[in-house]
């Protein structure tokens, strides 16, 4: 994923300073084969 122009980025960084915002950080994803084969060729 891209940090620039990603509205999931954008969205954390615009809540990251209220009280009730959290952060999770995964380390493994587990994607679907149309995923994959959309990652690959487009």
């Amino acid at each position: 994923m891209i940090d620039e122009g990603n509205g999931l980025s954008y969205t954390v960084e615009r809540l990251k300073d209220r009280q009730i915002h959290g952060q999770v950080t995964l380390t493994k994803s587990k994607r679907s084969t149309l995923a994959w084969i959309a990652a690959e060729y487009l």
